[in-house]
């Protein structure tokens, strides 16, 4: 995965408070109406369908054997201001579709398909060459929309910054972890190299782009998100708190972490210090600009009052704490509010040094959303509310507790997140031997 402006990541300011921008690269998707008047499009789409792979691919890379589940896909544009990343899954199936946009209407066998590759409801059909360790998909409709009629994903490739091309068969070669990588071999003499992919609707009103994504890079989730959400675009229902669970990637820097499609969203930067993590607020979320004065989405705090919940642009960070299971290996980054507490003894017994919950700090910032600006009166686009966030990355390989003594007598007392003593299966996140931990 490409880790520029990620390892040391810059900050831009916004119009939220002081809050800061973590700079990123990224992908815009906006219909068509806006490319119309920001590129001059050139379609070189070929007159006849022929696969570059054998020209392209010919040296043998180890692959794995099948490429079905999730994947995180990253892309980015012309000007690298906004990443976002999406989640898709590959399937393996195995079928024939006819490709309607060549003369002639050839066809072509396919092994695998992959759903929501580049947006939501997009379905597309490639043949995964295990030996070689590449996807070809070919230019084929992946949706058929009521108005804009169909919509055509290709490869793409850029010629300056404000012309595009497109029209030729993407290939993703796959790495041995599973990764993937759009591959840039120049498919004929004096061509371009293709880059990304574009999707475009050559029906409608003389077409234009759809969407697109270059340089992109593809990976397997490492992590998973759990949040809470009013938000039905953030995964809820639109109305009451709903428990939700994605995957994500995750890329630690040690100081620094990035969460590929947070929320489901955007890629979002974490800052970690001493067994602390915060989110900054006023990140990027989303590339639709609603104009003045809401402008673009960002990550937003929140106020609380009574029962009332409202966005507060002064609000700086999503406070949280980090800690490692000792068995596993996985960390678990919880945005709830933390104190370090010396050890001490109360009516509910004896209690650990160590971070607790405070859960009744009204000054505290646990609810937060992803929405515009506000206007004068206060109103602004939102996807919905959030809480209740952590994010735990999957167990390391090979680790593991060694010389366990089987016949001792276990004297660790087991207490929930407020500090109460319970069960040592007790499920939720707990706090046992002065860790915390979650149990499923």
């Amino acid at each position: 995965m490409k880790k520029t402006l990620l390892i040391a990541v810059a900050t831009v300011m916004v119009a939220l408070g002081a809050n800061a921008q973590f700079a990123r690269v990224a992908s815009k998707t906006m219909g068509y109406a806006a490319y119309q008047n920001n590129f001059k499009l050139e379609n070189v789409m070929a007159k006849e369908y022929q696969s570059p792979v054998s020209k392209n691919l010919t040296a043998h890379r180890a692959a794995p054997a099948s490429i079905e589940g999730d994947y995180i896909l990253n892309a980015d544009n012309f000007d690298a201001t906004f990443t976002a990343s999406t989640t898709f899954s590959v399937v393996a199936q195995s079928g024939t579709i006819t490709l309607d946009q060549y003369d002639g209407n050839p066809s072509f066998d396919y092994n695998v398909v992959l759903n929501d590759f580049s947006y939501a409801g997009a379905v597309v059909y490639g043949n995964y060459n295990a030996e070689q360790g590449f996807i070809e998909i070919p230019v084929q409709t992946i949706y058929t929309h009521a108005t804009y009629k169909e919509i055509v994903i290709s490869g793409g490739y850029r010629k300056g910054e404000e012309n595009v091309g497109y029209g030729k068969a993407i290939i993703l070669t796959v790495n041995e972890d599973g990764s993937m990588d759009i591959d840039e071999d120049i498919e004929e003499e004096g061509d371009l190299p293709t880059t990304g992919w574009v999707s475009f609707l050559p029906n409608y009103e003389g077409g234009g782009l759809w969407n697109y994504g270059f340089d992109i890079a593809v990976v397997k989730p490492n992590a998973t998100m759990y949040y809470k959400t009013t938000g039905k675009n953030l995964g809820g229902n639109g109305s009451s708190w709903a428990k939700v669970q994605k995957r994500v990637y995750v890329d630690d820097y040690g100081t620094e972490l990035v969460v590929n499609g947070f929320l489901g969203l955007a890629p979002v930067s974490v800052i970690v210090e001493d067994g602390t993590c915060k989110i900054p607020f006023g990140q990027l979320m989303d590339d639709h600009d609603y104009e003045e004065p809401y402008g673009f989405m960002h990550l937003v705090g929140c106020y609380i009052e009574g029962n009332s919940i409202g966005r507060d642009p002064n609000k700086e960070f999503l406070n949280g704490f980090v800690s490692t299971d000792a068995k596993s290996g996985a960390k678990l980054y919880e945005f709830y509010k933390s104190e370090y507490k010396e050890a001490w003894t109360d009516e509910d017994g004896e209690h650990e040094a160590g971070y607790y919950m405070v859960d009744n700090d009204p000054e505290y910032c646990r609810y937060y959303a992803v929405a515009s600006n506000n206007d004068a009166d206060g109103a602004a686009y939102s996807m919905g509310w959030c809480c209740n966030t952590w994010i735990e990355t999957d167990p390391v390989e090979g680790t593991g507790i060694s010389d366990v003594k089987t016949n001792a007598k276990s004297t660790v007392k087991t207490y929930n997140l407020m500090g109460q003593e319970v069960n040592a299966n007790a499920k939720g996140l707990i706090i046992r031997d002065g860790k915390k931990m979650l149990n499923k």
